[in-house]
């Protein structure tokens, strides 16, 4: 089997980290604008299965040019390209899969559509597998793994957060990926489901001071994130509300009250643009750290999710809490197994693309697939269990 990898940054390198060692996939086809992200990759990875491509993922004639021969895409770039690494797949035949997605498709959910490309996708008996990484992803198949237990679902909170401050005095902003990702994540109005609708809030709404696990007290606010769109989409069960927060980034914070909002423009050479855009040119970003020595790896703080579901099942009203640690809690046996610890969203792609052959054609969400396989896929490469903190019937 041949499959395609477009992105060659932090997680695309993860990503081919785990698929070199897979006996199945004869060839990798590694894509990515950065000549020199593809040679390090390679370099890392020691795969002669691994052959690179320069490519702009802008260019979707150069994406299909780059993809031709695979039976699937693993698209590992941020969700402004995805419509066009997804038009590439088609184009050569092949599934596709992410692990992170917005527009079309949220406004596609919102006002209860079929999702963009899915005629196209079932016409041509492929699948194009949206949102599976860790967060949306592993969490979106857990919540449907404890409302599967439902008649009916009342609500869906879902909580997210590292264990320590991964920003200190004059570093870096390090919100643990893509910088310009983070901060459009943050900034960007969320639709949350309340009472059986969709409502747009304002960024930062809703703030929540918290303990959360061991962590300590956090605080939490409302964001705009894919468990808000897919969860009461998928699920359905007469779902009134579901919602994610995620631990404030003092960084966005500050830079969002000082004004770098989507709806502010300067003029620089009698052009208008957007202050986002230009403070996203001047933040730089850097995926170094990858290449750390193990010990720096090995201090890397670590993220949880925290899920509170409520609803009915046949004897009456029934709650869980479920915590999900993270993927890499195991550290020494992961980094000795995968080179690498980043598999909290490549790993969870690959069980994906490992369950294409189970779910049905067409443009599907995570919570598509069928819990037990997925879960069944995912412990053939680590031992991975969820923590139940409550369940209100034992």
């Amino acid at each position: 089997m041949q499959v395609g990898v477009v992105g060659a940054g932090i997680q695309g390198r993860a990503c081919v980290s785990i698929l070199v060692q897979d006996f199945t996939i004869d060839k990798i086809i590694l894509v990515d604008i950065d000549e020199n992200k593809l040679i390090r990759c390679k370099n890392k990875c020691f795969g002669a299965k691994i052959h690179t491509i320069v490519a702009d993922a802008n260019n979707i004639e150069d994406i299909i040019q780059a993809l031709k021969g695979c039976s699937v895409c693993i698209d590992m770039l941020l969700p402004e390209y995805a419509v066009n690494i997804m038009k590439a797949s088609l184009a050569v035949n092949a599934n596709y899969i992410n692990t992170a997605y917005d527009f079309p498709f949220w406004t596609n959910i919102v006002n209860g559509e079929p999702l963009y490309l899915d005629k196209q996708y079932r016409e041509k008996g492929l699948t194009a597998l949206l949102g599976c990484g860790d967060s949306p992803g592993l969490v979106n198949v857990f919540v449907k793994k404890y409302c599967d237990k439902l008649t009916g679902v009342e609500s869906v909170k879902i909580y997210g957060a590292y264990n320590n401050e991964n920003n200190g005095i004059l570093q870096q902003w390090n919100p643990g990926w893509s910088i310009k990702q983070a901060y459009i994540d943050f900034i960007t109005e969320p639709y949350i489901f309340r009472n059986g609708r969709f409502v747009k809030t304002e960024p930062f709404a809703e703030i929540e001071q918290r303990e959360f696990l061991d962590y300590g007290v956090r605080k939490f606010a409302l964001h705009s994130h894919e468990e808000n769109y897919s969860v009461p989409y998928v699920i359905k069960k007469g779902i009134q509300n579901c919602e994610f927060k995620y631990e404030i980034d003092k960084y966005a914070a500050i830079l969002y009250s000082c004004g770098f909002k989507k709806d502010k423009f300067i003029k620089v050479d009698n052009k208008e643009i957007s202050v986002v855009d230009l403070l996203l040119h001047v933040i730089s970003e850097s995926d170094d750290y990858e290449y750390s020595n193990e010990k720096g790896i090995f201090d890397e703080s670590e993220y949880s999710t925290l899920i509170y579901i409520n609803g009915n099942d046949n004897i009456g009203s029934r709650e869980f809490t479920i915590v999900l640690p993270p993927l890499y809690s195991n550290r020494e046996y992961v980094w000795r197994k995968f080179g690498t610890l980043k598999i909290d969203v490549a790993l969870p792609a690959i069980v994906g693309m490992k369950c294409l052959k189970t779910v049905s054609n067409g443009v599907i969400l995570a919570e598509n697939i069928a819990v037990d396989v997925f879960i069944q896929e995912l412990n053939k490469y680590i031992e991975y269990k969820e923590i139940v903190l409550h369940d209100s019937r034992e």
